[in-house]
């Protein structure tokens, strides 16, 4: 195992400003695979102290010993499996060279604007793929001990559409409740509502229907629930609920789309310049 003492120098020849590739130092060998300081100079800028520089180096370099004992060996003892391992690892690389450069073109040069109107055109041409898988809910709630002050102006509070009101309650839910939401215009999964609020109902669609406040209790505290609109299961999603997710499909067919005239593009290209040459049999 590398000496601390011998790592320690190491540390202070990477932070030397002199320090360059021509006056590099072998960290480890392995047959004749070796270990460089260069190779992982970068990595050692991230810490808090040279004793956690001086670990992380310790650790890494034995890591690095073990990694190449096993694939040295897997190159003694796999040589007919070599040339398939090879063509599996040629691939992999030529796939991530590519996509590194399909984002880097995405970024650069698609178009990522998407307009409210086509949001909206998407959503009324493909209303069939925006059926709701759980029932949502606008609403507002209060969480409070059930020995807070001012229990009863809350309740009639939490019931009222007078502005001067909901300024009433919102003050309060800051200085008293435990939990509270009073944003009636969000959607919201009913199933997240029931894992917050004591509600215990067998059928939330009829729970829904029939109760448009709430008033719950149980050993934590005191639940006041409003509900101002309701969709059911399987019905059509709000398109203020899908917003983001028909701009991320637009994106991504757009980015096909991009991507394919790119490729397109290309092999045209060089076919015009005579850089493609299909033997004749």
């Amino acid at each position: 195992m590398i000496r601390k003492t011998c790592i320690l120098l190491l540390l202070s020849l990477s932070s030397c400003q002199y320090f360059s590739k021509t006056n590099d130092t072998v960290l480890a060998t392995v047959n004749d695979k070796r270990l460089l300081l260069s190779d992982i100079q970068s990595l050692l800028y991230n810490f808090n102290s040279k004793e956690d520089s001086i670990d992380f180096m310790q650790n890494w370099i034995e890591g690095w010993i073990k990694e190449q004992l096993m694939v040295q060996q897997a190159q003694k003892n796999l040589t007919t499996q070599l040339e398939s391992v090879q063509k599996q690892i040629e691939s992999y690389q030529n796939s991530l060279l590519i996509y590194h450069y399909q984002q880097a073109l995405v970024s650069q040069k698609m178009d990522t604007n998407v307009f409210d109107y086509q949001i909206q055109e998407y959503y009324k041409d493909h209303k069939k793929e925006f059926e709701l898988k759980d029932h949502i809910v606008q609403m507002i709630y209060v969480k409070v001990d059930e020995n807070a002050p001012k229990i009863s102006k809350l309740k009639k509070w939490y019931l009222s559409d007078n502005e001067n009101d909901k300024l009433m309650l919102e003050e309060y839910c800051y200085q008293f409740a435990e939990e509270f939401s009073l944003d009636d215009t969000t959607w919201l999964y009913f199933s997240d509502i029931l894992s917050k609020v004591p509600i215990e109902t067998k059928n939330p669609e009829y729970y829904l229907a029939h109760n448009k406040f709430d008033i719950l209790t149980d050993s934590t505290g005191l639940y006041l629930v409003r509900f101002k609109k309701y969709k059911i299961k399987d019905s059509i999603s709000p398109l203020a609920l899908e917003r983001t997710r028909i701009r991320n499909i637009i994106l991504n067919k757009r980015k096909l789309a991009f991507l394919k005239k790119v490729e397109t593009e290309l092999y045209q290209n060089a076919l015009a310049k005579g850089q493609i040459k299909y033997e004749e049999n």
